[in-house]
């Protein structure tokens, strides 16, 4: 059972908190007063969930986040005064003035460059995490995405990747219900977009054979791996019907050839071929 924080503990967390809300709240009034150049793509109102999971790393964990960093970053340890510096193409920002609001970060905090793609910094999160693996460091990776970010195919062979080699990586999925401007209701068919499609390859870990499917709730420190546990026996599915097809009669000079039936009615049996006269837009019959 977990346990409230100390009153230290707790305040500076708040603070935190408090210090990303100011500075969102301020490149905000900025970008619309037209003098700080670019573009802004905030995260406001996911201050908790970035200082929750990011208070207690140390500067040897590492951290990948999505084209909303600014809260990650923060929370992380970059500091505010750098990050604006970044915003207005200054050297002093924390790349160089060379990134810009989707591309912030300082690997000296731990903090890795922003990936502006949705779902890019998934299995760049889990190369990271295999490379503690493989140097033996007892280091964790924390890696933030949306829920638009479970559609994507990265999504997907990242976690069949992490599953099977059992990686040090956390992933935290942000879920505020939109991709975007749409509903995940209109993109996704499972209400748990993050946990409910993950299980599935993190529970290649292990497999035992109860006689009923029971989930286990332990899962190795420091990762995000949990493990689930499948029936002996799985229900066999039933083979799909082979496709028709019409096979062409032998002719002496080639082979026999299978070909798919196609309607007499269609078009595309029924139109006219027509080709184009080289450096022409019209079309000859």
């Amino acid at each position: 059972m977990s346990t409230f924080p100390t009153k230290e503990k707790a305040l500076g967390m708040y603070k935190k908190m408090y210090t990303i809300r100011k500075y969102e709240e301020s490149i905000y009034y900025l970008f619309l007063e037209g003098i700080m150049p670019g573009s802004i793509h905030q995260s406001t109102g996911e201050e908790a969930s970035a200082v929750g999971m990011l208070y207690d790393l140390g500067k040897d964990d590492w951290m990948a986040t999505t084209h909303r960093p600014a809260g990650h970053d923060i929370a992380k340890g970059v500091s505010v005064k750098s990050m604006m510096c970044e915003m207005f193409g200054k050297a002093e920002g924390c790349c160089k003035g060379k990134g810009g609001a989707m591309h912030t970060g300082d690997i000296s905090v731990g903090a890795m460059t922003a990936n502006a793609i949705v779902g890019g910094d998934l299995p760049i999160a889990a190369g990271a995490a295999l490379a503690f693996k493989m140097q033996k460091k007892p280091n964790v990776v924390v890696c933030f995405l949306g829920d638009g970010a479970t559609n994507e195919g990265s999504y997907h062979e990242t976690m069949n990747a992490v599953g099977l080699w059992k990686l040090p990586v956390i992933y935290v999925c942000e879920n505020n219900l939109f991709s975007a401007n749409t509903s995940i209701k209109l993109t996704c068919c499972q209400e748990n977009v993050a946990a409910g499609r993950a299980e599935v390859y993190l529970s290649l870990i292990h497999i035992s054979e109860p006689t009923r499917p029971e989930r286990c709730t332990a899962s190795p420190a420091r990762s995000s791996t949990a493990t689930t546990s499948w029936p002996s026996t799985r229900p066999q599915r039933a083979p799909l019907p082979a496709p028709a097809l019409v096979r062409a009669p032998r002719s002496s000079s080639s082979r026999p050839i299978a070909t798919a039936a196609i309607p007499a009615t269609t078009p595309a049996a029924t139109a006219p071929r027509t080709r184009r006269r080289p450096g022409s837009r019209t079309r000859i019959p």
